[in-house]
C-alpha cells in the first residue's frame, strides 16, 4: 500500500543529502509519495535531483567551522545552540506531519525529526562519536547523550554493509540497528574511457572548503595534467572555465559528476563517509584530505591508508605532486552496490 514518506537529511556538507538519493528513488519506484525536508545546500541539491517533489525548509542547525579552532571543539562549544535547533526542528516536524498526513519519517542525522504517533527512522554511519587524542576521556559521556537523542526513534539504519564495514569503529554501538547497504547516488558503468588524470571534488562547510580550494587549485594547475576541479558551489552559476589542462566547474549534476569521476584515474576529495561510499561504488583510487579537526574524517582517512586502500594527507602539509606519486601504491576502493539490504529494511518498515 502506498505511503506518504518524509525524508529529512542533515545539511552538513552534501553527503547526507546525496546518500538519501537512492532511498528516495526506491521509494518512488515502489509507488510511495515522498516529501523532502531540509535546509541550505542539502535542500538545494535535492531540489535539483527531484524537481517535481514537495519540499519543506527546516530550521538550520547552523553548522559552522572556524579557521583556527578544531571542528570538533567548535561544534561542542555550540552544543546549546545545536540543541535549541533540534527543539525548533521537532516543533516544525510535528506540524508538517499533521498537515501532510505523513505515515513515516526517514531522518538522516536530524535528531528532531521524529514523532511518537508514527514510525520514525534515524539513519547514520556515526553511532559512535570518536573523540580526538587528548579528549578521548569525554567519549563515554558524549556518546551517552548522543544515544539518548537517537533512542527517540523507532528504528536505526546504518548505511553500510556488515561484511564490508567501510564505517569501521564509527558504527560500533549497543544501539539496536540494521545495515541497509552502501548508499550512493551513483551506479557503476560497464565501460569507461579514461580521459583525465585526476578530478578534485570539493565539499563541506565553510571556511574549510575555501581554504582547501586555495591550497589545492594552484597545485593542480602546476601539475599540468588533464584534470577537472569541481568546486562544489551549488548556488553559483554552473559555468566552466579552463586553465591550461584543468577544467574548473562550480557544480555538476549527479549524472555529470559520475561521468567525470569515472573518466578520471585518481579522485582528490575529503574523506567524508558519503564520499567514501561514492568512491567505493565507482571503484576508484583516491587521495583523501580530511577536514582539519573533524575526528570522523581523520579516522576514516587513516583507516583506509592503513588498509592500503587510499593515500591520505593532512590539509596543512598537502603536497599534491607527492600524493600523486604515492597514490598508485594503494589499491583503491571496490565495493559492489546492492539494494538487497535496503529492500529488507524497507520490508520491515512496511515499505
Amino acid at each position: 500500500m502506498s505511503k506518504r514518506i518524509l525524508v529529512a537529511p542533515l545539511n552538513w556538507g552534501l553527503g547526507h543529502a546525496t546518500r538519501c538519493v537512492p532511498i528516495i528513488r526506491l521509494l518512488l519506484q515502489r509507488g510511495h509519495t515522498v516529501f523532502i525536508a531540509s535546509d541550505g545546500d542539502s535542500l538545494t541539491l535535492l531540489k535539483k535531483e527531484f524537481p517535481t517533489l514537495t519540499f519543506f525548509e527546516l530550521p538550520s542547525y547552523n553548522i559552522q567551522y572556524s579557521r583556527n579552532i578544531p571542528a570538533w571543539l567548535f561544534t561542542l562549544w555550540r552544543t546549546p545552540k545545536f540543541l535549541k535547533s533540534i527543539k525548533r526542528e521537532h516543533s516544525v516536524i510535528e506540524k508538517l506531519i499533521l498537515e501532510n498526513s505523513i505515515d513515516l519519517i526517514i531522518a538522516d542525522n536530524r535528531y528532531g525529526c521524529w514523532y511518537g504517533k508514527i514510525q520514525s527512522v534515524f539513519m547514520s554511519h556515526q553511532l559512535n562519536l570518536i573523540m580526538p587524542p587528548g579528549a578521548k576521556w569525554m567519549g563515554g559521556i558524549i556518546n551517552f547523550f548522543h544515544r539518548r537523542l537517537i533512542e527517540k526513534f523507532n528504528t536505526v539504519w546504518i548505511p553500510d554493509a556488515e561484511n564490508s564495514k567501510l564505517s569501521g569503529e564509527l558504527t560500533r554501538s549497543n544501539l539496536t540497528a540494521e545495515f541497509v547497504g552502501i548508499l550512493s547516488r551513483f551506479e557503476r558503468s560497464k565501460e569507461v574511457q579514461r580521459v583525465n588524470k585526476l578530478t578534485v571534488v570539493l565539499s563541506g562547510p565553510e571556511p574549510q572548503r575555501t581554504l582547501l580550494e586555495k591550497n589545492l587549485l594552484p597545485q593542480v594547475i602546476a601539475l599540468n595534467l588533464p584534470g577537472v576541479f569541481v568546486r562544489g558551489l551549488l548556488n553559483e552559476k554552473m559555468g566552466e572555465s579552463e586553465i591550461d589542462e584543468v577544467k574548473i566547474i562550480n557544480y555538476l549534476t549527479s549524472e555529470d559528476l559520475q561521468k567525470v569521476i569515472e573518466q578520471s584515474e585518481i579522485i582528490v576529495s575529503r574523506s567524508g563517509y558519503s564520499t567514501v561510499m561514492d568512491l567505493a561504488v565507482l571503484s576508484k583510487k583516491a587521495i583523501l584530505i580530511p577536514t582539519p579537526g573533524q575526528p570522523e574524517q581523520e579516522y576514516l582517512a587513516q583507516k583506509f591508508m592503513n588498509e592500503g586502500i587510499a593515500y591520505a594527507t593532512d590539509q596543512e602539509v598537502l603536497d599534491l605532486a607527492d600524493a600523486m606519486e604515492l597514490s598508485p601504491e594503494y589499491s583503491g576502493f571496490d565495493v559492489k552496490a546492492s539494494d538487497e539490504l535496503l529492500g529488507k529494511a524497507f520490508a520491515k518498515a512496511g515499505l
